[in-house]
């Protein structure tokens, strides 16, 4: 029994010893953190043409949001297997007619919005502002409602995001943007 107690107690040692080590190796410079990794694919279309590169994955869908570069600023677009994430353009009119507006208030980033059929990317042309929205779009259908924007940024359609052909496919990048 003594034993069996001596050999259990010089296992969990070594296990402990092996684990200190790996965290170590770990936590140390050699090892590229997420972020590194992720920077380090690109999303292609089937053709071939880079989208841009990879700056975030999401926890449960894993939908893939790619920094896309218009006119000298990154974007973040959120790019599926077979087309691009949409964004909510809100309006002030109650009928989805009017200047289109961009939620401003969750990102760093510039702001923008991808919407409508051909996916078209919408840039802001002005100041942020506070609006009170009284109708929202996405997916082709627009809604009445009533939401007070403490921070909403014009925006225009500036690009046709067609010119990108899926399926969408990450691939480890080869290439400098």
């Amino acid at each position: 029994m003594n034993r069996r107690i001596a050999v259990y107690a010089g296992l969990s040692v070594f296990l402990t010893a092996l684990v200190f080590v790996a965290v170590r190796q770990v936590g140390g410079q050699s090892q590229a953190t997420p972020q590194a990794v992720m920077s380090n694919f690109v999303v292609i279309d089937s053709t071939g043409k880079a989208v841009g590169p990879v700056i975030g994955v999401a926890d449960i869908t894993h939908t893939v949001t790619v920094a896309l570069l218009f006119q000298g600023k990154w974007l973040p677009v959120d790019v599926w297997r077979s087309t691009f994430g949409e964004n909510v353009l809100y309006f002030s009119s109650s009928d989805c007619t009017g200047q289109p507006f961009a939620d401003a208030s969750s990102s760093p980033f510039p702001v923008n919005a991808v919407a409508g059929p051909g996916r078209t990317l919408y840039v802001p042309t002005g100041p942020v502002e506070a609006i009170t929205a009284g109708s929202g779009m996405s997916y082709g259908t627009c809604w009445q409602t009533v939401y007070e924007m403490s921070e909403a940024a014009p925006v225009s359609p500036a690009a046709d995001l067609s010119a990108f052909t899926p399926p969408f496919t990450v691939v480890r990048k080869a290439r400098t943007f």
